[in-house]
């Protein structure tokens, strides 16, 4: 999702943090209803929605699609 946006260092963030965070909630939310099993639980965070995610791992999410967009990409796809 943000490849299309690589060249600006916000928008490649907030890509990250907002797609990263759908998955997340939406991957959390099937494996619970499908396995019956909660994988992670972010409940004891201050800031946090069900368990499913939270504000610190999604701002890092953002971060670590600015690394791989930026670095990791770079390193498999040579130009």
């Amino acid at each position: 999702l943000a490849l299309p946006v690589k060249d600006n260092l916000f928008l490649t963030y907030v890509v990250g943090v907002v797609g990263a965070t759908l998955l997340e909630l939406a991957t959390g939310w099937a494996m619970e209803s499908i396995f019956k099993v909660k994988y992670w639980d972010y409940s004891k965070q201050k800031i946090q929605f069900r368990g499913y995610i939270c504000l610190s791992s999604s701002l890092f999410w953002g971060f670590l699609t600015i690394a791989l967009v930026r670095w990791m990409k770079s390193y498999f796809y040579r130009r």
